[in-house]
């Protein structure tokens, strides 16, 4: 059984508490405070440290920051936002179930991707997965969805493919916004 969130397009933000510090890395980097840099002005806007802090500094929170100047803003956000899509616990070793995740978020005041499906169990092809993700935005109607991220309502892994999650990209997002 899986749940599915709006794929938000933007770029990977990473943030969590090293030696009582704010750290953020991008998909591959780890970034050193810039005032003037999106991450570090989000992370700020949103007081992550002090709520990473309330919580031992056992939490990383992983999301999708998008907006305005940040990739095409399809969708049309204004300002800039971190989508928080998932939440590692360190001293537990493992991801938090989305149905914590969301919790956190809320009493954190932190937002999260749309969620699509709540709970469904998939197609049996392909093409029926990339026909759920063929869809307009919830963010923005006007806009098509990047497409859908899938994963378990009970976290799995698996010892040699890694976590259990995947995407399906929608082909009207590609065709209609696609690099030319």
């Amino acid at each position: 059984e899986f749940y599915a969130t709006e794929k938000i397009d933007g770029t990977s933000m990473t943030i969590f508490v090293k030696d009582g510090k704010l750290e953020i890395c991008s998909r591959r980097l780890w970034l050193a405070f810039e005032p003037d840099n999106s991450y570090w002005k989000v992370a700020q806007e949103m007081n992550l440290l002090e709520k990473l802090k309330s919580v031992e500094n056992k939490y990383a929170i992983q999301g999708e920051l998008s907006g305005e100047g940040i990739q095409k803003n399809i969708i049309n956000i204004h300002g800039q936002k971190l989508f928080v899509f998932n939440i590692y616990d360190y001293f537990a070793g493992k991801y938090l179930e989305w149905g914590k995740v969301k919790q956190i978020c809320f009493d954190w005041d932190l937002e999260t991707p749309p969620e699509i499906f709540k709970s469904l169990f998939l197609p049996k092809t392909v093409d029926e997965v990339v026909k759920l993700a063929t869809r307009k935005s919830v963010i923005n109607p006007e806009a098509w969805a990047e497409g859908l991220v899938f994963r378990p309502l009970v976290e799995r892994f698996d010892p040699d493919l890694g976590r259990l999650s995947f995407k399906a990209v929608n082909p009207e997002f590609l065709l209609s916004y696609g690099e030319e």
